[in-house]
């Protein structure tokens, strides 16, 4: 029962970071893609439409924490348990650097997997940073590696203030 609980709650928090993400991504890239399902490995996380073309698109989403004990918190906070709160106790570039390196570890992971979708895929790595502002990190940001031939045809950098940064194919600004 608890596994089925914590996969409803992965699954609910995956086609909300999509949600979240869709209107900004169709605004600035013209897209017309809408939500259709949720997917069932080895599809992605999400399955979307794109009205105009009819082309079904997957989205896979990852969270980047500062660590193991940080997710930890966060997923205990989103389970209603009481938890001790989490502290930062690094100065913010520290800090910044570890989540950084916590999405760099998550898109290699997530490339290594195999996805069944017919049309374009899109991942997309939500940064669950208190204190990490995209745009103030940027010069990491804009360094960070990525896999020499990801099975994505984007990927995306989305902090929750709401910044959106694309990675790949391009590195550039979709919102700041």
């Amino acid at each position: 029962m608890t596994n089925v609980n914590n996969e409803g709650r992965k699954a609910r928090l995956e086609k909300q970071v999509v949600e979240g993400f869709l209107p900004i991504y169709n605004k600035m890239t013209g897209g017309a893609l809408w939500i259709e399902r949720l997917g069932q490995p080895p599809e992605p996380d999400v399955l979307c439409r794109d009205e105009r073309t009819g082309e079904e698109n997957g989205v896979e989403v990852v969270s980047a924490y500062y660590d193991k004990d940080h997710a930890r918190a966060e997923w205990e906070k989103a389970r209603g348990r009481d938890t001790a709160g989490y502290q930062l106790t690094l100065p913010d570039r520290e800090e910044n650097i570890r989540v950084l390196a916590w999405v760099a570890r998550n898109i290699r992971r997530k490339a290594r997997n195999k996805y069944r979708v017919s049309g374009r895929l899109l991942l997309v790595v939500l940064t669950y940073s208190w204190r990490l502002y995209l745009c103030q990190e940027e010069k990491r940001v804009t360094r960070l590696r990525i896999p020499k031939r990801p099975p994505f045809d984007e990927i995306h950098l989305l902090s929750q203030w709401g910044e959106l940064y694309q990675l790949f194919p391009e590195r550039r600004w979709i919102l700041r």
